[in-house]
């Protein structure tokens, strides 16, 4: 999210999720909790990201990042980035350096946007590069590329059809209203806009939150609650304007209403829900799906 010369700010979200296996029985799962700050400082550096700050809740780690968000449990990673970051590069570094237990699935996802040439690679030699680095980890992994006419690009990988993710669901509230948009860009309003946007129904009050207002605008924030977890990044640009959320938090009335909440006081023109799935497919609502 760092603001650069000719860049816009935040364009759309990349994403990575990674869940580990064990190697037999006998085996216990790869513990990515385990594993030190400087392994993940030294993963981030690769897609040009760095941890502002790290949240550790009784199950789940979550480190608030330049550029957006990482969340990790005992097995499974979920990495988000923005802007001009090549998170190809953190993911093909990440598959080759944890090679203790097997990985039992991978989705990579990157989004269409208006700003594609913040984007240092293209989506196909992404998985071009993901496709030849796991056939050589692993023989007869099963590869599938799907493409979103609509909102975004995804490829995913496992090695059996029965293996699941944790359900994830992504909300993307783009071209926020206007007048919001400049209050956020105010220094001195910034605050107890976010707050009001954020916190004004009760749905994080029983969360661990992790917070960072960027200058000279901008939001991120991290919050856990047991075996879930919760990313919010917004970015009040006078051109693509977004508020992005992403999280495994069951869809429930309190988190609906939430949602219902932050849409109302957003008003964006476009809203996209998509969901990664336990059978590890997509529902793309791009075309304006409207929350309940």
């Amino acid at each position: 999210m760092k603001t650069k010369a000719n860049v816009v700010f935040n364009t759309a979200p990349k994403k990575l999720v990674i869940r580990f296996g064990t190697q037999s029985q006998n085996q216990k799962r790869q513990n990515l909790r385990d594993l030190p700050l400087s392994f993940w400082q030294l993963a981030l550096s690769h897609c040009k990201a760095s941890i502002l700050s790290v949240t550790k809740g009784a199950q789940q780690t979550a480190f608030l990042l330049s550029e957006s968000s990482l969340v990790i449990s005992d097995s499974e990673l979920v990495l988000i980035t923005c802007g001009d970051t090549r998170l190809i590069d953190a993911a093909t570094y990440l598959i080759a350096a944890l090679t203790t237990a097997p990985i039992e699935a991978i989705w990579f996802q990157r989004h269409k946007d208006a700003v594609n040439h913040a984007n240092p690679s293209k989506f196909e030699h992404d998985c071009s590069q993901l496709n030849a680095q796991l056939a050589l980890l692993a023989k007869g992994q099963q590869q599938t590329t799907i493409a979103a006419e609509h909102s975004c690009w995804q490829w995913h990988a496992f090695e059996q059809a029965s293996i699941s993710l944790t359900p994830h669901r992504e909300v993307q509230l783009k071209e926020l209203s206007s007048s919001l948009c400049e209050r956020l860009r105010e220094p001195s309003r910034q605050v107890n806009e976010i707050k009001r946007l954020l916190y004004s129904d009760d749905f994080l009050k029983d969360w661990l939150v992790d917070e960072h207002l960027f200058t000279p605008h901008g939001f991120s924030l991290n919050a856990l609650n047991g075996p879930h977890y919760l990313t919010v990044h917004l970015s009040p640009e006078p051109q693509h304007s977004l508020l992005s959320i992403d999280t495994n938090y069951p869809q429930t009335l309190a988190f609906q209403r939430w949602l219902t909440h932050l849409e109302r006081t957003v008003a964006p023109s476009k809203t996209l829900v998509m969901s990664l799935s336990p059978s590890i497919r997509s529902q793309d609502s791009a075309t304006a799906k409207a929350l309940a």
